[in-house]
């Protein structure tokens, strides 16, 4: 896959995570990526470190070569291969959390959770029934559609 075919496949799948209710997912690997990552890199220095009164101080030195990191941007590709496993962990995620929610909707004899939001005050209700092999098919569907336009 190349740069631009990793740009334009970043920004549709993007949009597909957002408008399916999980704007939250394309922000935080937009704004993990826009760190950038460390990369170890040759660097020529000329000044070397010298004790003065116990203290460390530059001078002047000859040409040598040390490694030291940089941080450098991540390719498109990167970008592309990190949301699609950021995807990937939130639908995990949250299936693990349906059959979490549903193993303790069973064991406190209830038929479901509610949930009130502290801002809103609004009411959701969790009924129990856990994450349909329908649903986990779908969820390995995806997985494998995601993975293979990671490793493509």
């Amino acid at each position: 896959m190349t740069e631009a075919e990793a740009r334009r496949a970043f920004e549709k799948l993007a949009s597909i995570v957002r408008n399916a209710g999980l704007p939250w997912v394309v922000d935080q690997v937009v704004d993990y990526v826009s760190r950038g990552k460390q990369q170890e890199a040759d660097v020529t220095v000329t000044y070397s470190l010298a004790l003065e009164g116990g203290i460390p101080v530059a001078k002047p030195g000859r040409r040598q070569r040390q490694k030291m990191l940089r941080t450098v941007p991540y390719s498109d590709v990167e970008r592309l291969a990190i949301l699609a496993d950021a995807v990937i962990n939130a639908i995990e995620a949250s299936a693990s959390l349906d059959d979490s929610l549903t193993d303790f909707a069973k064991n406190e004899n209830r038929g479901g959770v509610r949930f009130i939001s502290d801002r809103s005050g609004e009411h959701r209700e969790h009924a129990v029934k856990g994450v349909t092999k329908t649903r986990r098919d779908a969820l390995a569907r995806l997985r494998q559609a995601l993975t293979a336009i990671k490793n493509s």
